[in-house]
């Protein structure tokens, strides 16, 4: 009787260690499957950020080439205006000039600095606190 209790006790230190090897490889198992998930979630959302930020850089190009070509077009029809508004007299030419000033005051509202900032802001294209260059660079810009 007291080699089967030995015996039994012996099978029971066995099983306890198994059963802590087995719970402590579970253990390693679900770190590294949080691990894992969060490396993955990390991933997307670096992904995400660099969409949003290759989308917000397009819209930043964007606005710079329309005021570019606001600027241009002001230029020349100055330019215009500068050359045929010395012919007074005839009518059709008079009525060039009004609807060539009309445009160009039109395009310097467009293109005034008020104007621009409205447009930034509405746009969200120059944030104060620049959470994707953050997350992009991993830091933010210096202001001048």
């Amino acid at each position: 009787n007291d080699a089967k209790t030995q015996r039994i006790e012996k099978m029971t230190d066995d099983i306890a260690v198994s059963v802590v090897a087995h719970l402590e490889d579970l253990k390693v198992r679900r770190k590294n499957r949080e691990r894992q998930r969060i490396e993955r979630q990390k991933a997307e959302d670096r992904k995400r950020f660099e969409r949003q930020w290759r989308e917000r850089e397009e819209k930043r190009m964007s606005c710079v080439m329309s005021l570019y070509k606001n600027f241009q077009e002001i230029d020349s029809l100055k330019m215009v205006l500068e050359r045929v508004g010395h012919h007074p007299k005839d009518n059709e030419v008079v009525r060039l000039c009004a609807w060539i000033q009309k445009r160009i005051e039109e395009l310097e509202r467009k293109t005034a600095i008020d104007a621009m900032s409205k447009r930034l802001i509405a746009e969200d294209l120059f944030p104060e606190k620049d959470v994707l260059e953050e997350e992009i660079h991993g830091s933010h810009p210096k202001e001048a």
